[in-house]
């Protein structure tokens, strides 16, 4: 996003908002030319060089990061997975957790969906639409019954709603006996 013998006003995108701007401006423009691939890295070099100054800013990276990866990328599950971990580079951030977790459950990796699922709630307990993607996974594809059930009650005890609908689709999808 910046060139490495950079002169003048662009040797100082890495200070104040512009470092948290410039990248995310410039994989967009790349994105808009067909250059998929290098949007990516632009993005990934800008969280290897270091997060900014502040914790805030490094959210803030790490927010647009996952929206970048979840609005831009379409089908490319590589390019995601690629901007989501720079995201978590960045900053732990649920839902870029969350992003590749249903990655990982989409690709048939249970155990590592699982995983990524558990370290976002770790961050916020709050996320009933969290627990019951955990009692789906669990239920469907590894058979533990019992923490299938726990992440079934973690979601009633969050949203009875949502419960409800996941009751129906274990019911369906013939994984609670």
């Amino acid at each position: 996003y910046r060139p490495v013998n950079a002169r003048g006003a662009i040797a100082h995108v890495n200070s104040g908002n512009t470092q948290t701007q410039a990248p995310i401006g410039a994989a967009l423009s790349y994105m808009q030319l067909g250059l998929d691939e290098l949007a990516v890295d632009i993005l990934r070099r800008a969280a290897f060089e270091g997060a900014p100054a502040t914790q805030n800013k490094s959210v803030q990276m790490a927010t647009w990061y996952t929206t970048f990866a979840e609005q831009q990328l379409g089908e490319s599950a590589a390019l995601k997975q690629r901007v989501l971990e720079s995201a978590l580079m960045l900053a732990p951030y649920p839902r870029a957790y969350n992003s590749l977790a249903a990655l990982a459950s989409d690709q048939g990796d249970c155990e590592r969906a699982t995983q990524l699922w558990k370290k976002s709630l770790a961050l916020n307990p709050d996320q009933a639409e969290i627990y019951a993607e955990l009692c789906k996974e669990i239920a469907q594809n590894a058979g533990q019954r019992k923490l299938a059930l726990y992440y079934f009650e973690q979601t009633l005890r969050l949203q009875p709603k949502l419960a409800a609908e996941l009751k129906k689709w274990l019911i369906q999808n013939d994984v609670w006996h």
